[in-house]
């Protein structure tokens, strides 16, 4: 019998497979305000590489989030932009990100609640959080 988390019918799981990679909704928030070129999106997002880049839009493209219109001129123009799917992806991550604004003050709390009373035990690696260091691309 397979557990929830190994069904390709639950909803949920088939959803964060789409959106929920660090890669996939950085892209999304970064088209979020309309088409880009590839070269506006790397300066965007500065620690994606080309590879990655290019691999993200293309699975975005593959689960119709994304469109890619070529110009065919020379020198090519390619430009990015969501798709209707896409937009609504964009309010999901939206919706996250003001969840995420309005708890996660909560959840590095638990942590260091948490680390002080097992200082021997292990350290898991996650992404600290601090309003200081949050600046969305594009504001919830």
């Amino acid at each position: 019998m397979n557990g929830i988390f190994e069904r390709t019918d639950c909803a949920a799981v088939a959803t964060f497979d789409v959106v929920a990679n660090k890669w996939s909704s950085l892209v999304v928030y970064a088209l979020a305000q309309g088409a880009r070129r590839n070269g506006e999106l790397r300066a965007l997002i500065p620690t994606i590489s080309q590879k990655v880049l290019t691999e993200t839009l293309r699975r975005l493209e593959r689960d119709g989030l994304v469109s890619r219109t070529d110009t065919k001129c020379h020198p090519p123009k390619v430009a990015y932009q969501l798709t209707a799917l896409g937009g609504d992806a964009q309010q999901l991550l939206s919706d996250i990100c003001r969840w995420g604004k309005a708890h996660l003050p909560e959840v590095s709390q638990a942590r260091r609640t948490f680390d002080e009373q097992w200082p021997d035990g292990p350290r898991f690696k996650s992404v600290e959080w601090t309003p200081s260091a949050a600046r969305p691309l594009v504001e919830a």
